[in-house]
């Protein structure tokens, strides 16, 4: 393994990659890509990338089996409304590779995280917890609460919001509407 000046070995065996890098001046932990470390990097969506948004959405979609029948063509235009209103969605990359993303607003009691999605092939690297980290690092003032949604059913996703320190907030309830006999 190729070792920079500005490495400093950590063992982290849950990353598999030992360090922290600086990289665009800030100090950024080292994810193992093939044989060499490179940083994570968080890059804010553009327009432009609202078909990777998409996709990324039904995948999202598809893993948390919610109840959402919308296409992918039908997911861009609902992320175009939302980037120009009140969204913003980032991108975490690893060696120009897009990792995961997240889809978030500003609202009275702090951010809200309406998606975030790891690739199905980053998972269970520790690459999620680091975008976290990154997110609440370059995302998240320092004296704003962050809080999401997790579907019930969601059981690994429940898991890891709790791993990353997340705590149950609140509990709401549902009912779908009234079915008319014919």
């Amino acid at each position: 393994m190729h070792f920079w000046p500005w490495f400093r070995p950590e063992p982290t065996p849950e990353i598999g990659c030992a360090g922290w890098g600086k990289g665009n001046g800030r100090m950024s932990r080292l994810i193992i890509v093939g044989r060499l470390c490179h940083p994570m990097k968080l890059r804010y969506a553009s327009d432009e990338d609202i078909p990777l948004l998409a996709d990324l959405n039904h995948q999202l979609i598809q893993d948390e089996r919610a109840p959402n029948p919308m296409s992918v063509r039908e997911l861009a235009e609902q992320m175009r409304a939302w980037l120009h209103g009140d969204y913003r969605a980032v991108f975490f990359e690893l060696a120009a590779e897009t990792v995961a993303y997240a889809l978030f607003r500003s609202s009275e009691e702090g951010l809200y995280l309406r998606q975030f999605f790891v690739s199905r092939a980053h998972r269970r690297r520790g690459i999620g917890r680091q975008a976290i980290e990154i997110f609440r690092e370059q995302v998240v003032s320092p004296d704003q609460a962050l809080s999401l949604e997790v579907f019930v059913h969601n059981e690994a996703g429940i898991a890891f919001w709790q791993a990353v320190g997340f705590e149950q907030h609140t509990l709401s309830f549902r009912i779908g509407p009234k079915r008319v006999a014919v």
